[in-house]
């Protein structure tokens, strides 16, 4: 492993899953990462209808990336441990206190 990292991000929702173990496509606006979603509680609320999605929401999340070099060359995984803060499209991200 070349690369095991956990950092703080902010995401827009491309496509999330509702499969146990399927990956949620989140954007930065630049790239979309296939991300597994390892946030319990999160997907819990998720599941439960506490927490729905619409086009431009925002999660802020704790993410882990892991890379490593194999002979077709480095492969990234993404996963989020835990979403800080969802923010709802059209929620000023300036109002917005980070966790």
């Amino acid at each position: 492993m070349i690369l095991n990292e956990i950092s703080r991000f902010a995401f827009s929702i491309s496509s999330p899953s509702y499969k146990k173990g399927s990956h949620w496509r989140l954007t930065d606006g630049k790239h979309t990462y296939p991300t597994l979603m390892s946030d319990k509680a999160f997907v819990s609320k998720v599941n439960s209808g506490q927490v729905s999605f619409r086009k431009g929401d925002v999660i802020i999340c704790t993410l882990h990336t892991h890379q490593q070099v194999t002979e077709e060359g480095v492969i990234s995984e993404y996963e989020v441990v835990e979403v800080l803060k969802h923010l709802p499209s059209g929620q000023l991200l300036f109002d917005v206190e980070m966790p």
